[in-house]
């Protein structure tokens, strides 16, 4: 009896449970649920027993909306960091002028160049997730940047957002390998469509029917007379052989009498009928052979030149303009202290003759001297031009002699005057003994 009680009451409590789970459907009608359960395997929708549902579903999703709250970075070669601005979602733009790589992560975050990648004037959004900062590097030089927190799916191109407090950019691949299904692929429009850009195996396919394309000429006709290698002028070396040599040749005009020209106008060149080079050497010196020249009368030629060993004298005489003063012939005094006077202004002597009668062993000597004045024999008369020793007489009855020729003359700028002592020193004022020591002198 018990049993069968206890039997009741669990088909009852059955039966109450399962009439208790119902759901009301659009219309408003409610609609009893049954929930089938697996023996054995427990309640749905656990990790054990996942439930099944199939159907469609729609959402809309908002664009990116700034908290506002914003934060900056300045970027250099080592990595930096900042923190991270509030809000669910954080874009970083790069407002610099050289590209960084960011990370974003807890309060001792590093960026490295293997992280993600901004360029120059780009953007990339970052889900926060349990991450507090954002550090930055560059390699190129620095650069800034600007991050803005806020919520929501950014939009637009150079941005790559990741999940879980990450980002990621999306990677083409080494050279040659395929392309991946993330990759972003260079396109253009065309009629309004985006559309890839085609490639084939040995390059990017164009269309080059807007402009002038290059075209090689390796195997394209030529016309008759076109210029090619063969006809071009013949880059040949100083002596090289003529024979095979191509160029343009320069003409001349050939004339038996020089052709009359006009100012501004080309003419070609001229020669004559022997085929000499007509030219114009009034302008400047011409060499010129006197091989076959007249000579003048008297001209040096080489039958009258000396052979070497011949001297050719000039003698003073009256032919050569020498001329005798006789003041200049006179006889040395016993007492003599002042010089005899030549010429008392410029003039040039030709020759001395001495007549001595000073005995042998005895001292004397001839001193000239160019001055404006006659000057003091001795210590003041200055410094000689020219010292002559007079010769000895062999005999009282014997007396020497000599003859001083100049065969171009002696020049004396301011008068010419000498002294005759009987010491050489130039101050020596020795008198000689009277009438041993005469004098002549020739001079103009």
């Amino acid at each position: 009896m018990n049993r069968i009680i206890l039997a009741a009451l669990l088909a009852a409590g059955v039966a109450l449970s399962a009439r208790a789970q119902t759901y009301q459907d659009s219309g408003g009608t409610v609609v009893p649920g049954v929930v089938p359960i697996q023996p054995g395997v427990g309640p749905l929708f656990t990790s054990a027993n996942p439930g099944k549902i199939s159907g469609s579903f729609s959402a809309s999703l908002s664009g990116f909306q700034p908290t506002p709250s914003y934060a900056s970075l300045s970027v250099g070669a080592t990595s930096s960091r900042v923190a991270l601005p509030s809000g669910t979602v954080v874009v970083v733009y790069n407002t610099g002028t050289n590209a960084a790589y960011v990370t974003i992560g807890g309060a001792s975050v590093t960026a490295t160049t293997s992280n993600d990648f901004v360029p120059a004037g780009g953007w990339m959004a970052f889900a926060v997730g349990s991450s507090a900062y954002l550090a930055g590097i560059e390699t190129a030089g620095a650069t800034t940047l600007n991050l803005s927190g806020g919520s929501g799916l950014p939009t637009g191109a150079c941005c790559a957002a990741g999940g879980a407090g990450s980002g990621s950019n999306a990677s083409v691949g080494s050279t040659g390998s395929a392309v991946p299904g993330s990759a972003t692929l260079g396109g253009m429009s065309v009629g309004g469509t985006m559309t890839a850009m085609p490639g084939t195996s040995n390059g990017l396919k164009i269309d080059g029917s807007a402009v002038t394309q290059p075209v090689s000429a390796a195997s394209l006709p030529l016309p008759t007379g076109a210029a090619t290698a063969a006809g071009q002028p013949t880059v040949a070396g100083s002596g090289s052989t003529t024979s095979g040599q191509t160029g343009n040749l320069d003409m001349a005009a050939v004339t038996s009498s020089s052709p009359a020209y006009t100012n501004g106008q080309t003419n070609a060149l001229s020669l004559n009928t022997a085929g000499a080079l007509r030219v114009d050497g009034s302008a400047v010196t011409q060499p010129v052979s006197a091989a076959s020249l007249p000579l003048p009368t008297g001209a040096a030629t080489a039958v009258n030149q000396t052979n070497g060993s011949q001297v050719t004298t000039l003698a003073a005489s009256a032919a050569n303009g020498a001329a005798t003063n006789s003041a200049c012939s006179a006889i040395a005094p016993a007492s003599l202290t002042t010089a005899q006077t030549c010429k008392a202004s410029a003039g040039t002597v030709y020759d001395i003759q001495i007549t001595s009668n000073v005995a042998s062993g005895s001292g004397a000597y001839l001193k000239f001297y160019d001055a404006a004045s006659p000057p003091t024999c001795g210590a003041s008369a200055g410094t000689p031009v020219g010292r002559y020793p007079v010769p000895a007489n062999a005999t009282s009855s014997n007396e020497g002699g000599a003859t001083i020729t100049f065969p171009v003359g002696k020049a004396f700028v301011n008068g010419i005057y000498w002294c005759a002592t009987g010491g050489l020193a130039d101050n020596d004022a020795t008198a000689l003994t009277a009438n041993t020591v005469a004098v002549n002198v020739d001079f103009k």
